[in-house]
């Protein structure tokens, strides 16, 4: 994009920072907490902007084989898929950006209650519990 906002440290686009977060699933798993606050404080967006720039993240996410996960202590894996989103990306996409606006602006509930992703991966079977 010719005149796509650019983040205010690092002057990378809004396209590149959201094509190299799907990188951060080889390591650890990605929240809406790490995605929102990068929206808001490094490029300055709000309102539709930053709701279409959290959609194209979770899409990313999602297209690179990040599943939306939850914690369950004591379950003896990192995180287990979350099916409440639905099944398809579109369904998932639309859940979560639909439960973080109706969640209070607030970082803290947005660490707590946010969305979280990761990849589960066949090396690591306590990775993610698929059922």
């Amino acid at each position: 994009m010719i005149n796509e906002v650019r983040h205010h440290k690092t002057g990378e686009t809004l396209s590149e920072v959201i094509g190299q977060l799907p990188n951060e699933l080889a390591r650890d798993a990605v929240a809406l907490f790490h995605i929102v606050p990068k929206g808001r404080a490094g490029f300055g967006l709000s309102g539709d902007a930053l709701t279409d720039y959290v959609r194209r993240a979770i899409r990313g996410l999602l297209e690179a084989g990040a599943v939306p996960v939850t914690h369950i202590p004591g379950s003896g894996y990192e995180f287990t898929y979350e099916p409440k989103y639905g099944s398809t990306i579109d369904e998932i996409t639309e859940s979560v950006i639909h439960e973080w606006l109706a969640l209070p602006d607030d970082p803290l509930v947005l660490a707590a209650r946010g969305a979280w992703f990761a990849r589960p991966d066949p090396r690591h079977p306590k990775y993610v519990k698929m059922d």
